[in-house]
């Protein structure tokens, strides 16, 4: 029986919020890792500030977990801090 190997997606991450493209999993964890540093917002539809209340850091190349994600509708936005990178949201198995 071979490995589990769990599918990452990417997220440019500029100016302006961006949502990834898939829907985050009830139940699941997920590893966020980051080119620059940046804040993500989760919920329905989210829209990510830059440092506001309710968004959270993702430091720059310090992989970051986030979950158990607590609905089936949950989607992730980011925002750069500084300067635009990649995020990759990973699924924990």
């Amino acid at each position: 029986m071979g490995a589990i190997v769990p599918q990452s997606i990417n997220l440019a991450i500029g100016v302006s919020s961006a949502q990834a493209t898939i829907t985050l999993s009830a139940g699941q964890n997920y590893v966020l890792s980051s080119t620059v540093g940046c804040y993500v917002a989760t919920g329905s539809n989210p829209t990510a500030v830059a440092a506001a209340n309710g968004n959270m850091y993702v430091p720059a190349n310090w992989p970051t977990v986030i979950g158990p994600i607590s609905s089936n509708e949950t989607k992730l936005a980011a925002i750069q801090a500084s300067a635009g990178g990649n995020m990759s949201i990973t699924p924990v198995v």
